[in-house]
């Protein structure tokens, strides 16, 4: 009776020993992959567990919030700023877009005065262009009509004082016979020019890049080709942005000043009598033009004469000649 219940109680305590291996084991396999996975383990204490949270480093950047256009800002630049972020246009790096954020125009005007001196508005005119900063008389033309002066000068003044000179200009006539204005926009195109210059800037950088690591002579002798050819685009494109910079920058203004007694040219009225006048005395021009031409080669050719004599009297002498030796 004692041998058997001893063979229970050990049948028992190795039945212990097992289940207590087995969830040893088991605990240990689920640290290792509760460490493998980064998550802490669970603490052994029996209150409420802590809310786990990933390791900063684990957190995915948050992305960058696109900030509007100002609410004050243009039309302008809140297109230009639509355009940045739907990536229509690439934003320059290093300042606030870098773009214009006025409208470009090339402003020009053409004015017809008519002064009572012709001299006088001309001197006014010149005062008016030095007393303006930023202006200067780019052409000045003086011709004479009807035996009176006419005027004619071509101004380049900031577009900032288009409308003051304008005004002052028409101040200065007694009449204004024609005026005229004309304006182009050009913001697309330097904005474009902008974008192709940052393009090729980069493809430039690659080049030199390349450049330095290329080791034969064929390589380095196809990257100088590309890149010379790179760097001509750009400063081509470079002095298209200057001159629509320059040419939106200036207004430019012609003016043409003329006296008030300065009689219309008439309007050409058809006259048959007149045009078969003028077709007969262009004939007799024509024809003047022959006999001169006649003359002019007969003057020329007397030498010719005197040749055409010695050569006839070879002839004879030759013929002659003949003649005496075949008797």
């Amino acid at each position: 009776m004692r041998r058997g219940s001893r063979l229970i109680l050990a049948l028992l305590w190795s039945a212990r020993l097992r289940v207590a291996f087995a969830l040893g084991v088991l605990g240990l396999l689920a640290t290792g992959l509760v460490l493998s996975r980064g998550v802490a383990p669970l603490p052994l204490s029996t209150g409420p567990s802590p809310v786990h949270q990933p390791p900063a480093a684990a957190l995915p950047p948050a992305p960058a919030a696109v900030l509007p256009a100002p609410a004050g800002a243009p039309a302008e630049r809140r297109e230009t700023a639509q355009r940045i972020e739907r990536g229509s246009l690439p934003a320059p790096a290093g300042s606030d877009l870098a773009l214009p954020l006025d409208r470009m125009i090339i402003r020009t005007a053409q004015l017809v005065l008519t002064v009572s001196d012709v001299e006088s508005a001309v001197q006014a005119v010149r005062a008016l262009v030095t007393a303006t900063p930023g202006a200067r008389i780019l052409a000045a033309q003086t011709r004479y009509e009807n035996d009176q002066q006419v005027a004619t000068l071509t101004l380049q003044v900031p577009a900032a004082a288009f409308e003051t000179v304008m005004l002052a200009l028409r101040r200065l006539a007694q009449r204004v016979e024609s005026e005229a204005t004309s304006s182009q926009d050009v913001t697309e195109e330097f904005i474009d020019l902008t974008a192709r210059l940052r393009t090729l800037r980069a493809t430039e950088a690659r080049l030199l890049a390349l450049l330095e690591r290329a080791q034969r002579l064929e390589d380095i002798l196809v990257l100088e080709r590309e890149l010379a050819q790179v760097r001509s685009q750009i400063e081509r494109l470079e002095g298209r942005q200057r001159y629509l910079a320059q040419r939106s920058d200036l207004a430019t203004i012609t003016v043409t000043l003329q006296p008030e007694g300065l009689a219309a040219r008439p309007q050409p009225v058809w006259d048959p009598l007149q045009t078969a006048d003028r077709a007969f005395q262009a004939s007799l021009r024509l024809l003047l033009r022959l006999a001169d031409l006649v003359i002019t080669v007969l003057a020329f050719s007397w030498w010719l004469a005197l040749l055409a004599l010695l050569l006839a009297a070879l002839w004879r002498r030759r013929r002659s000649a003949g003649l005496g030796a075949s008797s």
